[in-house]
């Protein structure tokens, strides 16, 4: 008997949170949401090499026979982020030194020191007939220890780069 007033008390309380319930259907309004986007050029890059040339044993901070340079191509009035990596895929920073590796006679490894030097800071394409373009140059100082074997040396230096922002049109 307990658990059938329970039970009916139960459906009582139910039914008269129910009944009362307000038509708030009535009092609303809809309004359409547009969602849009414009997809841009893709980023296209090109890079020329950093040369040096031929180098003696023990000289310090050469600079390039040829600076290397990243040509960026995309869209214009955007905003680009350029950086370099290393071998290793760790971002190569003002102060860096890169490793250039070159095999000696014995077949061990030796090195060289090259500390490149770029702007690491954020570039604007600038408009050229409808895309946007930056040119940046890498540049940079040589050290090559005395008792360097001769040969030739290199590092491969790794061009990333991204978009950042795009020019409100």
């Amino acid at each position: 008997m307990k658990k059938l007033l329970l039970l009916a008390g139960i459906l009582v309380v139910g039914v008269a949170s129910f009944a009362g319930e307000a038509d708030w259907s009535s009092n609303s309004v809809e309004k359409k949401l547009q969602v849009t986007a414009t997809v841009v050029k893709n980023l296209e890059i090109d890079t020329q090499d950093v040369k040096f040339g031929e180098v003696a044993a023990g000289m310090k901070g050469i600079a390039p026979k040829q600076n290397g340079k990243i040509e960026i191509k995309g869209e214009a009035g955007a905003t680009v982020k350029v950086m370099l990596k290393d071998e290793g895929g760790n971002e190569v920073k003002k102060g860096t030194v890169v490793r250039l590796w070159g095999p000696t006679s014995s077949n061990t490894k030796e090195n060289i020191d090259y500390h490149p030097e770029f702007s690491t800071k954020d570039y604007g394409l600038v408009d050229n007939g409808g895309y946007g373009w930056k040119d940046i140059d890498v540049k940079g100082k040589l050290d090559v220890p005395e008792n360097a074997t001769p040969g030739e040396y290199s590092a491969v230096l790794t061009a990333r780069v991204s978009y950042v922002k795009f020019a409100d049109k």
